[in-house]
């Protein structure tokens, strides 16, 4: 048996047998009004989607210990919060790409949560995220539920998130060129993906509630209750053990040297990364001081300009522009706006970088861009490039 019970309030609650079979649910205002269980029944209290996404990361390491340590400086620029108030935890990580998908939910948030449903009695064993438990077909790469006006989205490989269904376009402009299988919970949004472009989108009946999911297909999900939420009792002791066996065993020094090397090379990867996106906002916003968290003060900035058509316009442009440069080396060097048009000048590392840039622009079929001009010089190519909303 194991009980399911969202948070916050209102929670809707499951009770699922150990053959993943729903043998009751319910909702209710109040966690105090949730039907105790025996205390063997675990209890998983499920987060929303929005508040406990997936991020995509690129990273080189070795090890996971050192893989977690430089995690904190790589998201940093994928999220508007301080990173030090958010609980990450590792979801998928392939050693040979360097590819690294974590999941980000607030310690607040999630310290809330927890301590309302045992306050009401309930002992809480693991904390998933909602999107975790939506089934995976074996011969797809993505499912996609539709929820009020909204899309829940699962990968095996690429975590979970959610989407307004405005944005259905703008993401499918990131998978169009490998075109993967998708499964999709509602006939319509099939119909919208083949209309897209999309060739391998079939309908799956999943339904978009947890007692529906688990009727197709029971999953533990993603369990977050790790590192300083992990529940008491559940770490090895063998880790109280580490720091005196290390200290033992042979090479301990020339080991700890190498660690040390790798962390270095992986906060440099994160803070070219950091600087990348610090000259965009310089750029975007002359004569600004430099931001401690460059992206969320762009991303405030730009939410100050949405009061006009023009400065709309240029939130949009700079928004597709910037999501297509970063963490490809390319570096943003001028931006002009001006009659609904947005030019750029760029420094990369070939001319090839720059035509890769044009075709991820255009692939999204909603911008019109021109190569005004390009060049060689010092052994670096430099371009002006310009995009504005194509007709």
């Amino acid at each position: 048996m194991n009980l399911f019970v969202s948070v916050p309030a209102p929670h809707r609650w499951v009770l699922v047998t150990t053959d993943g079979q729903v043998q009751d649910q319910g909702e209710c205002a109040h966690a105090a009004q949730i039907p105790l269980p025996e205390p063997s029944v675990p209890v998983t209290a499920v987060v929303p989607t929005a508040q406990a996404p997936s991020y995509q990361l690129k990273l080189a390491a070795r090890s996971r210990k050192k893989l977690m340590q430089a995690l904190a400086y790589a998201l940093e620029e994928q999220v508007a919060e301080d990173v030090g108030e958010l609980h990450v935890t590792l979801t998928t990580w392939d050693r040979a790409t360097g590819q690294v998908t974590v999941t980000a939910c607030r310690k607040d948030l999630l310290s809330k949560w927890i301590s309302t449903l045992e306050d009401a009695g309930l002992v809480v064993s693991r904390v998933v995220p909602e999107w975790s438990l939506i089934p995976l077909h074996t011969d797809t790469r993505w499912t996609l539920v539709v929820r009020d006006q909204e899309l829940l989205l699962h990968s095996p490989t690429e975590g979970g998130f959610l989407l307004g269904m405005d944005m259905l376009e703008t993401w499918w402009s990131t998978q169009r060129e490998a075109d993967p299988p998708v499964a999709v919970s509602d006939r319509a949004l099939v119909d919208r993906l083949l209309a897209l472009g999309a060739t391998h989108a079939h309908h799956w009946g999943t339904g978009n509630q947890l007692p529906d999911w688990i009727a197709v297909q029971a999953r533990e999900g993603l369990d977050l209750r790790q590192g300083e939420f992990a529940v008491a009792g559940t770490r090895s002791p063998w880790h109280r053990l580490w720091p005196a066996a290390a200290a033992l065993a042979g090479g301990a020094i020339l080991l700890l040297a190498v660690q040390a090397a790798e962390y270095w090379h992986l906060r440099q990867q994160a803070v070219q990364q950091r600087a990348q996106v610090q000259q965009i906002y310089q750029q975007a916003f002359p004569g600004a001081r430099p931001a401690r968290h460059p992206r969320a003060e762009y991303e405030r900035r730009l939410a100050a300009l949405q009061g006009n058509a023009s400065a709309g316009e240029f939130l949009y442009l700079l928004q597709q522009l910037t999501s297509a440069v970063l963490g490809t080396g390319l570096q943003v060097q001028d931006l002009r706006f001006s009659d609904g048009r947005l030019t750029t000048a760029l420094n990369a590392p070939d001319f090839e970088s720059i035509e890769h840039l044009k075709q991820i622009l255009e692939a999204r079929g909603t911008l019109a861009i021109q190569l005004l001009s390009s060049g060689a010089r010092d052994g670096k190519t430099t371009a002006r490039i310009s995009l504005e909303r194509s007709a």
